[in-house]
């Protein structure tokens, strides 16, 4: 089964040979034929056989409709009560840190508190 791949994917690379683009720009295109081509002895694609299911080629893949799977309504953010209560906090400084370096700068005096 293996030397019948390789024989079939060095006639396909010899069928796609061009002066112009090296066999590696489309590559992964002969292996997608490859893969999903039916195999005579199973009557099922390799794909199929590995996966156990079919493999979704390009002109299914350009079918797919997009799904907004994020509400684009802003949510109200959590502030503790403990916080409003404060007169001091510690602020997280999200920067590149020297080794035992804190993560945050403080304590920092509230000024003024919006909520």
């Amino acid at each position: 089964m293996v030397v019948c791949f390789h024989r079939h994917l060095k006639a396909t690379l010899y069928t796609h040979a061009d002066s112009k683009t090296t066999w590696a720009s489309f590559r992964p295109l002969i292996l997608l034929g490859i893969y999903s081509a039916l195999k005579v002895d199973f009557g099922i694609s390799s794909v199929e056989i590995v996966h156990r299911t079919t493999l979704s080629l390009p002109e299914v893949m350009s079918q797919i409709k997009l799904v907004c799977l994020r509400e684009t309504k802003s949510r109200e953010i959590f502030v503790s009560p403990d916080l409003i209560e404060c007169t001091h906090v510690f602020v997280r400084y999200d920067a590149t840190k020297k080794s035992l370096q804190p993560p945050y700068n403080g304590t920092l005096l509230i000024v003024r508190c919006t909520r």
